[in-house]
């Protein structure tokens, strides 16, 4: 209804209500959502208040505000709103065969609900309507009594209306869908999802699960189908799909951690101070990498960071600082030379991110920024003082600490011969397996990047012996920047055998 209003009339209704409702807020940052939001905080005294189950997006966007009640999925099932879901699983390699498999284990869970007087309903989850096709021959071959029933966005209202009139009228006891009966559809009879093709984000999974675990009389709990040897899911989403997992807790935890690290992350982003941005915290992605110097000032010096880029560079955004978790974020603009020749009338603008986080317990500076021509020692400097020294060398491969099982991707080793330095770069899937003494002889490892396991988490880690630090990871989320700063910079301060940690060439 908004869309269809215009602008006087979005202004009108800011002056006249005090208190704008969302319901399913995660949809909030969507651009209608976002600009009315926008336009109604703007008259003095007006508030938003938001109500979602998942207060996370799958495409990193923030759902703005601070969290001031949150309910458990825990707490929502001991309360009796939400119902235990049990987990059934089927083993398939191939398509065709999962599909069977999950339909025959549905249609059986089904039948056995139905003999003892409940009376469920299955919807079959697909990822495309081309999907929902083939899986429907599967129902209409074992589940023919159910009358299965398929519904997809294509349909005519008329069909789609009609097949949903007898769902409700129980002349069908199997439905394929595509992501429809979502939001806004109440129907508790739906209790057994059949997991053809698994969401491949926790948001959307978790909002997929409340279609089936709502509370009502008489329907007794909810049952998921699925496939485990599905391997196209987010890795969070692995215990879920685990041979005999436990949904109740896990989706309680997948949730809680869900709704923590949202939390965190507007809190953090609420602690920023600084002058009106063009370009919103909240939509800045950077890499997972740093820079880090040691310091050994009392108090760092955020403010003197333009002594250090005002010559060569604008500064376009920022800065910002949150002063409580000495973090700044800046934007700056330059002008480079055109790569296609000596031309002096135009030249490229170039625009970089730079993100600097001072640990005072570790005594470090961390520097981001998407300029990797240089290790930002000016910067560090302009910030914590000129005895800042920057941790390179071996010492960098202490990162590798507490990473299991790690497989090399990319090695690079220097080899010195009298005055003349040689460099070789090896990759492949494990080139440490393929590295012998006769190879690797007396060369220096100049940088690696390998995948491995910390904490049972699949971890990447790169590093080069120049100083720069990364991993093959996008930072949605600042403050988790920040959280891996800290953990690196725990490793770069213990003094341990490196040697452990890195090549160990196979005898020939």
């Amino acid at each position: 209804m908004l869309q269809g209003c215009g602008l006087e009339v979005q202004e009108a209704i800011a002056r006249l209500c005090g208190t704008l409702l969302i319901d399913e807020a995660h949809h909030a940052p969507a651009p209608t959502w976002s600009a009315f939001r926008k336009l109604f905080l703007k008259e003095p005294g007006n508030r938003a208040l938001q109500f979602t189950a998942t207060p996370f997006r799958t495409d990193g966007k923030l759902v703005e505000g601070r969290i001031i009640f949150s309910y458990p999925l825990r707490k929502a099932q001991a309360d009796g709103y939400f119902v235990p879901i049990t987990l059934r699983t089927v083993m398939a390699w191939d398509q065709s065969s999962a599909d069977e498999a999950i339909a025959l284990t549905a249609v059986d869970q089904l039948e056995a609900d139905i003999a003892d007087g409940r009376l469920h309903v299955v919807m079959a989850r697909t990822e495309s309507i081309a999907r929902a096709r083939e899986v429907i021959e599967v129902y209409n071959k074992v589940a023919a009594g159910h009358g299965p029933t398929l519904v997809h966005s294509q349909m005519g209202v008329a069909d789609r209306e009609d097949a949903l009139r007898r769902l409700r009228a129980g002349g069908t006891r199997v439905i394929v869908c595509v992501d429809m009966l979502g939001e806004g559809f109440d129907f508790p009879n739906l209790k057994i999802a059949a997991v053809h093709d698994p969401h491949k984000s926790l948001a959307i999974t978790l909002q997929f699960t409340g279609r089936f675990t709502r509370a009502h009389p008489n329907l007794g709990g909810a049952t998921v189908v699925a496939n485990v040897a599905s391997p196209d899911m987010e890795d969070r989403l692995r215990d879920l799909y685990a041979e005999d997992a436990d949904w109740n807790e896990l989706l309680t935890e997948l949730s809680s951690g869900a709704v923590g690290r949202h939390a965190r992350r507007s809190d953090f982003l609420d602690g920023f101070t600084g002058p009106a941005s063009p370009i919103a915290l909240q939509n800045v992605f950077p890499k997972m990498s740093a820079v880090v110097y040691r310091t050994t000032c009392a108090a760092w010096q955020p403010g003197r960071f333009e002594d250090a880029v005002r010559k060569r560079a604008r500064v376009h955004a920022g800065p910002l600082l949150n002063p409580r978790r000495r973090t700044l974020v800046f934007i700056t603009q330059e002008q480079e030379a055109v790569p296609w020749g000596a031309v002096k009338e135009v030249s490229n603008t170039v625009w970089h991110l730079y993100l600097l986080h001072w640990d005072e317990d570790r005594g470090l500076l961390f520097i981001n920024s998407s300029d990797n021509s240089s290790l930002h020692e000016r910067l560090a400097k302009a910030v914590c003082g000129d005895d800042v020294d920057i941790i390179d060398g071996d010492t960098v491969f202490r990162v590798l600490d507490g990473v299991n099982r790690l497989v090399l991707m990319n090695l690079g080793l220097n080899h010195t011969i009298g005055r003349a330095v040689r460099f070789t770069m090896h990759n492949g899937s494990d080139v440490g397996q393929a590295m012998t003494e006769a190879s690797v002889g007396n060369r220096i490892r100049s940088n690696l990047f390998g995948i491995g396991y910390e904490g049972g988490d699949k971890v990447t880690v790169g590093c080069s012996r120049k100083g720069r630090l990364w991993s093959y990871l996008i930072a949605y989320d600042l403050a988790e920047w920040v959280e891996w700063c800290h953990c690196i910079g725990t490793k770069l301060l213990v003094s341990s055998d490196i040697r452990n940690w890195t090549v160990s060439p196979r005898r020939t």
